[in-house]
């Protein structure tokens, strides 16, 4: 198994935990929608394991945190965390599924409150 299929498990293992345990508010964290929009094939994945494997340890240690800490809590405007986290030419994809995904949790959350 290479590093990257041990990140991209990771990343599934900790998207599946968090989706299970996410609220409203969650949804509107970038790296959450990230995480479960990312597919192993794009670019954006491949510039995420490049920086995983040189540039994590230097970052993390300047900053003094811990991965998930550091990725999740980095940017919480989604353009912003885009412009640093998903490349130029999967931007509009990347877009497209946080708006479906939050419409669907607000349309989720309208239904039930009625329910």
């Amino acid at each position: 198994m290479t590093v990257s299929d041990e990140l991209f498990d990771m990343i599934k293992l900790f998207r599946s935990k968090r989706y299970q345990d996410l609220e409203k508010k969650d949804l509107y964290n970038p790296a959450n929608l990230w995480c479960m929009w990312i597919k192993k094939d794009s670019q954006t994945w491949k510039n995420f394991v490049v920086w995983y494997l040189n540039d994590s340890l230097e970052t993390l240690e300047k900053s003094n945190d811990n991965f998930w800490s550091y990725f999740t809590s980095n940017k919480n405007n989604i353009k912003e965390f885009a412009n640093e986290w998903v490349v130029e030419a999967e931007r509009n994809d990347f877009y497209k599924f946080c708006i479906n995904m939050i419409r669907n949790q607000e349309l989720r959350s309208n239904i039930h409150c009625y329910a």
